[in-house]
């Protein structure tokens, strides 16, 4: 079976090697040359397990069943990103089933006092691709990490609203100030009479006790529950797409409370609109979850425009990588 096939760019795949034990690690493909395939591989840690002249076996879900491969590495220059020389493919049947039944099942996952079978048919659309002419406050990037958010009720929407769009997030709630009781910028001031060298140490320190800080407050503020817990796999300075198993109805209102994976870490939070619903796997857990596209409907100019820096920034990152995987040919 030809790899070009069953394999396009973008597909999400799972990675295993020698040395994991099974497929452990999560993977995409980024380039399809004849059979050279280049992976993105995200979890693996030793770069080792993936290096040159190394064994790998791939499985993925396509459109028309499950499949798999084994192959071996020849360039990996450009880690975590590698590229394999990939053998045949084989079809496996049974975790085509199994895939199908994992969809067929989703709605025994959900835990949702107000579920409702008919959900997907009223509200699910297809995929759709933004819009043309994208704005400076609109640039995107695509992205996975866990967030929390939390239905508004109709009768308070406007009264937040103007909290929102009044008080930037660190006003209302700055998670390193949680924890630290001083946030980055009183650090900084601290030591402006402190040797430079010792500043540079305490501050790196800071940082990391920052960061750990804020994870710690993350598993703080769940208390919601999973019903609260979603994944962004979308961002943008005027909203983002999120995925979790719950069903929220289109025009749904939520306090969105997010930490973006960046150094240094950063918190936001705003309120957002559902706007619409489709269907995608999350990258992070690998079910299918319902994705919501949403907008901002309040949210403090400051906050704005961390997010508009950090997409920003996270597109070069990603355009330097996609420069350097070019190069492999």
């Amino acid at each position: 079976m030809d790899i070009n096939e069953v394999l396009s760019l973008g597909q999400d795949v799972k990675i295993g090697t020698p040395q994991s034990g099974g497929l452990k690690y999560d993977g995409q493909v980024k380039k399809i040359k004849e059979n050279l395939v280049a992976f993105a591989i995200a979890n693996l840690q030793k770069k080792e397990e993936a290096s040159v002249g190394g064994k790998i076996m791939v499985a993925w879900t396509g459109k028309d069943g499950a499949y798999k491969t084994k192959g071996e590495v020849v360039q990996d220059k450009t880690f975590p990103i590698v590229v394999v020389r990939v053998g045949d493919v084989v079809k496996s049947q049974d975790e085509a089933k199994a895939e199908k039944a994992e969809q067929e099942d989703k709605e025994e996952e959900v835990h949702q006092a107000d579920y409702d079978p008919d959900f997907d048919r009223k509200y699910v659309k297809k995929s759709q691709e933004p819009a043309d002419g994208v704005q400076r406050e609109s640039a995107r990037v695509e992205d996975a990490f866990p967030i929390q958010f939390f239905i508004v009720e109709k009768d308070t929407v406007e009264q937040k609203k103007k909290d929102y769009l009044v008080r930037r997030t660190r006003d209302r709630r700055d998670d390193s100030k949680v924890s630290t009781d001083f946030s980055e910028s009183e650090v900084v001031s601290k030591l402006s009479q402190v040797d430079p060298r010792v500043a540079e140490v305490i501050l790196d320190l800071y940082k990391k006790y920052a960061s750990l800080a804020a994870r710690v407050f993350k598993k703080e503020i769940k208390g919601g529950g999973e019903e609260n817990s979603a994944t962004c796999v979308d961002l943008s300075g005027s909203g983002l797409q999120f995925l979790t198993k719950r069903q929220i109805k289109p025009n749904t209102v939520f306090k969105l409370i997010a930490n973006p994976p960046a150094s240094p870490p950063f918190s936001i939070s705003a309120l957002g609109e559902i706007m619409r619903v489709e269907m995608k796997k999350d990258p992070l857990d690998r079910k299918m979850k319902y994705a919501y596209g949403c907008r901002f409907v309040a949210i403090h100019e400051d906050d704005k425009e961390e997010l508009i820096q950090y997409t920003f920034k996270r597109q070069q990152e990603m355009l330097k990588m996609r420069r350097k995987m070019a190069g492999y040919d």
